[in-house]
């Protein structure tokens, strides 16, 4: 499909076009013991792309919703965080048509403060088996199974991450992030 078309509802008869659809991605960090760590899920079996892969909580925005209430919505039926608008950074958009699906993907860090917050478990999922399993991954040492590049933007939002808790930026590799 190279060109937005136009189709016709049965359900209202109103016209609609049909365009690339748009996503939210939430890079959630914390601190523990010096490191920094971003939470991660394991995709769980019932999805569509990538069962089995690791990526940040995301998904597709909904009609008549922003982009920052499917961000928070996301994070909460994936990981039962429940975020504060106030508490989501503006990191940047993906727009590249040679990756999954052509979707725009709206992305967003959040710092988290609170140390309970180390220890989440409790998988709402959105969809039946959406997620396989939660996990904090230290920034330095991420694994090598993420879809979506996710691993790439972890590495580059670890910047916006690292200013916020006041952590040295010496170890980071600057250069090679972009």
């Amino acid at each position: 499909m190279k060109e937005n078309f136009e189709i016709t509802s049965v359900e209202d008869g109103k016209k609609y076009w049909i365009s690339r659809s748009v996503a939210t991605s939430a890079f959630i960090f914390k601190v523990k013991d010096g490191q920094l760590y971003v939470l991660t899920e394991i995709r769980g079996s019932n999805m569509h792309d990538f069962p089995g892969m690791r990526c940040v909580p995301c998904g597709y925005v909904n009609w008549g919703e922003t982009v920052e209430d499917a961000c928070i919505r996301e994070v909460y039926e994936e990981t039962g965080l429940k975020i504060d608008k106030r508490e989501l950074i503006f990191e940047g958009i993906n727009s590249d048509p040679s990756t999954n699906r052509q979707n725009i993907s709206i992305h967003y860090s959040i710092p988290l403060t609170d140390d309970e917050l180390l220890s989440i478990s409790d998988e709402r999922g959105g969809e039946i088996n959406e997620v396989a399993k939660l996990e904090w991954v230290n920034v330095d040492n991420l694994p090598n199974d993420f879809c979506f590049n996710h691993d790439k933007f972890i590495t580059q939002y670890s910047c916006t991450a690292n200013l916020f808790f006041g952590l040295d930026f010496e170890s980071l590799d600057v250069e090679n992030m972009f």
